[in-house]
C-alpha cells in the first residue's frame, strides 16, 4: 500500500526552496538512488556529529551527512532547499492539544490579554455586533483575575446581551461563564443539584446560579444545549487547527479529549487527503463509564487500525480539576486553593478502569494537577500491573501536567515506567533576566518537576495543552533553557529532546517520528536563525521558516 501523501498547505511561499542545482561538486544519482528532497547548508542541533545536509525519498529521510554526500543524491527533479545556516530540526510532536477547542480560540474572540471586566465585555460585545447571525456568542480565555472579586457573573454578560446566549469559556477550559440566557437554556435554576464532581455556583444569599459552572460535569450541561457544529464545519476547524500547527513547527501531536465521532471526522479528511498532521487520538472517558462504552471503544479501536497520520489506542480522564478553581485533589491546602478537595472519581473506579484499558491494550492517560491526584494515578498504574499481565505492546500511561508532586512519589514514575507529559508557559524571557529570589512561601513542590522526573528514570516530555497555552514550542523551549529557576532548567539539546523524540516516544511514535534519523517521516523544520550559534536575545528572534511534512513543503513564512 503506498504511503498517505498529504496535500499542500498553501501559504505565501519563501524563497528558502531552490530548484535545480546547488554547488557542483555532486555527482549524478542513478534513478533507484535519486532523492525528491535534499536540505543542505543547515546546523542539526538534534544530530551528533557535523551533519549539515538531509535527503528525503517519499514520505521517509533517507540519509544524514554532509552537503556532499547528499547532493550526490540529487537527480534532475530534486528539489534543493538551501538552509543558509540555519537551524533544521525534526518537526515538533505536541503531546497534549484540544484541535477543536484551540480551532475555536482562532475563530472567536480570546480574552485573555484584556486588563479588566471592561475590555472583556467591550471585546465580547464588538464580536455579538459584528456577528447578528450567530445564535450563541461563544468565545473564551478569561481568568479570575480580570475580574471583580475574582468571579464572573452572569449579569456581566447581560450587559451585552439578555436575548442571545453567551458562553466565555475559562482559559483552562475547566469551567464556563454564561449569561442569564444560556443558563435558561440550559435549565439550571436555584433548585438544579450541583452535578458529581462540579457546581452551579450560587450567591451565596439567594442561593441563584451565578453562572460560573465548575468543571467538566457541570460544563456538559451547557454542552448538551449548544448547537452541534455540522461535519462540514467541523472540517473547517480541524484544518484551523492543522494550519496553526504547521505555522509552528508543530507535525505531530495528541488530542488529549476527544470522541469518536470527531475522531471518524478526522478519519474521513485522512481517507480524503485533507490530513496533513499525525494525530494520536485520545478517547474521552467520564464518570459513571459503562460497559457498553467500553465496548464501543474497543470497536472503535478495532475498526480503525494505526495509520501513519491517525491513531487510537489511548483513553483520557480527569482525575481532578485545578487550583485556580479550587478543584484539584491535594494532599494539603496549596496556593489558591484552601482546602484538599477530592478526586472526581472514587478510588475504587480509577482502580478499576485503569486496570479494566490496561487489560485490553489501551495507553491511559489522567488528567493529575494535585499532588494527591498525582499518588492516585500511580498506585492505579501500580494496581494494574499487579492484576494484569504487560499488553502486547508494553505500557506507556501517562499522567498529565503533574503540576504538584509529593517529592516521595517522585521515584515512583521510574519505578513504574509513568509518563510525564508536562505542558509549561509558553514565555520566553531573554538571558540576562534575574533568576526568581527564594522564595519560602512558595512549596518546593510547586509545578514544573520535569528534571526530577527525568533523574529519576522516566520519561518527560512537552507539549502546550493549546488552547490553554498557543502552540509556539520555540517560546515554551526558551522558557525552559532560560527559566530563572535552576530546578527546571534544561540544555537545549535535552528541551529539543523532550518536544520531538520524547513525546513521539509518549505516543508509541518513537520509530517513525522524533528524530532526523534515516527510515523516520520527513518531518522536518527550518527555523529563522542557528539556535547554536546565534542564540535568540528576543521573542522576535524565534520563528519557524519553513515546515516540511511527509516529505512536502506544507509551510513557508512569509517575507516582508
Amino acid at each position: 500500500m503506498l504511503p498517505e501523501r498529504p496535500r499542500r498547505t498553501r501559504y505565501a511561499v519563501c524563497p528558502l526552496v531552490l530548484a535545480g542545482t546547488l554547488g557542483g561538486a555532486a555527482m549524478a544519482a542513478t534513478p533507484r538512488e535519486t532523492a525528491d528532497l535534499v536540505i543542505v547548508n543547515g546546523r542539526l542541533p538534534t544530530v551528533e556529529g557535523d551533519a549539515t545536509a538531509i535527503a528525503v525519498k517519499g514520505d521517509k529521510i533517507t540519509r544524514v551527512g554532509k552537503d556532499r554526500a547528499v547532493l550526490a543524491l540529487r537527480g534532475k527533479a530534486t528539489k534543493v532547499i538551501d538552509a543558509r545556516g540555519r537551524s533544521v530540526l525534526p518537526g515538533f510532536n505536541d503531546n497534549h492539544v484540544h484541535l477543536y477547542w484551540g480551532a475555536r480560540s482562532l475563530a472567536a474572540p480570546d480574552v485573555r490579554a484584556q486588563r479588566d471586566l471592561a475590555g472583556i465585555q467591550k471585546v465580547i460585545g464588538d464580536y455579538a455586533e459584528a456577528n447578528p447571525d450567530l445564535d450563541w456568542i461563544d468565545a473564551g480565555g478569561w481568568l479570575n483575575a480580570q475580574l471583580p472579586g475574582g468571579a464572573p457573573d452572569k449579569t456581566m454578560l447581560d450587559t451585552i446581551s439578555t436575548t442571545r446566549p453567551i458562553v466565555l469559556w475559562s482559559l483552562d477550559r475547566h469551567s464556563a461563564w454564561v449569561n442569564s440566557k444560556a443558563l435558561a437554556l440550559i435549565g439550571v435554576t436555584a433548585e438544579t443539584p450541583d452535578p458529581p464532581n462540579g457546581e452551579f455556583v450560587r450567591d451565596p444569599v439567594t442561593r441563584q446560579p451565578t453562572g460560573w459552572l465548575k468543571e467538566i460535569s457541570a460544563v456538559s450541561f451547557l454542552q448538551a444545549a449548544m448547537p452541534k457544529p455540522s461535519t462540514a464545519e467541523h472540517e473547517r476547524m480541524m484544518t484551523l487547527a492543522i494550519n496553526e500547527a504547521l505555522r509552528n513547527g508543530v507535525t505531530s501531536v495528541n488530542e488529549a479529549f476527544g470522541n469518536v465521532e470527531e475522531f471518524e471526522i478526522l478519519d474521513g479528511m485522512r481517507k480524503h487527503d485533507k490530513l496533513s498532521l499525525r494525530i494520536s487520538y485520545a478517547l474521552g472517558v467520564t464518570p459513571g463509564f459503562s460497559d457498553a462504552e467500553f465496548a464501543r471503544y474497543q470497536a472503535v479501536w478495532r475498526a480503525h487500525p494505526d495509520t501513519p497520520l491517525l491513531k487510537t489506542g489511548v483513553v483520557k480522564f480527569f482525575l481532578d480539576g485545578v487550583p485556580n478553581a479550587h478543584t484539584a485533589f491535594l494532599l494539603a491546602p496549596w496556593g489558591p486553593q484552601k482546602d484538599t478537595g477530592q478526586s472526581i472519581y472514587p478510588r475504587d473506579e480509577v482502580m478499576n478502569l485503569v486496570s479494566r484499558f490496561d487489560a485490553a491494550g489501551w495507553q491511559v492517560m489522567m488528567h493529575a494537577m494535585g499532588d494527591g491526584a498525582v499518588r492516585l494515578g500511580l498506585d492505579a498504574v501500580q494496581n494494574a500491573e499487579t492484576r494484569n499481565k504487560p499488553p502486547a505492546r508494553g505500557r506507556r500511561h501517562r499522567i498529565e501536567h503533574a503540576f504538584l508532586v509529593e517529592p516521595t512519589d517522585i521515584q515512583r514514575f521510574g519505578k513504574l515506567k509513568v509518563l510525564a507529559a508536562y505542558q509549561p508557559v509558553d514565555m520566553f524571557l531573554p538571558p540576562s533576566t534575574p533568576a526568581d529570589p527564594p522564595n519560602p512561601q512558595r512549596p518546593p513542590q510547586e509545578g514544573a518537576r520535569w528534571n526530577a522526573v527525568r533523574a529519576a528514570g522516566a520519561h518527560a516530555s512537552l507539549g502546550s495543552d493549546w488552547p490553554v497555552f498557543t502552540m509556539n514550542a520555540l517560546a515554551r523551549i526558551y522558557g525552559i533553557v532560560d527559566s530563572r529557576r535552576a530546578d527546571q532548567r534544561m540544555s537545549l539539546k535535552q528541551a529539543l529532546r523532550a518536544y520531538t523524540r520524547e513525546s513521539a516516544y509518549a505516543s508509541f511514535n518513537e520509530k517513525t517520528q522524533g528524530s532526523l534519523t534515516p527510515g523516520q517521516f520527513a518531518d522536518i523544520v527550518i527555523l529563522s536563525r542557528d539556535l547554536v550559534g546565534s542564540p535568540p536575545a528576543a521573542a522576535s528572534d524565534l520563528a519557524v521558516d519553513m515546515t516540511i511534512f511527509a516529505g512536502r513543503v506544507a509551510y513557508e513564512r512569509e517575507r516582508r
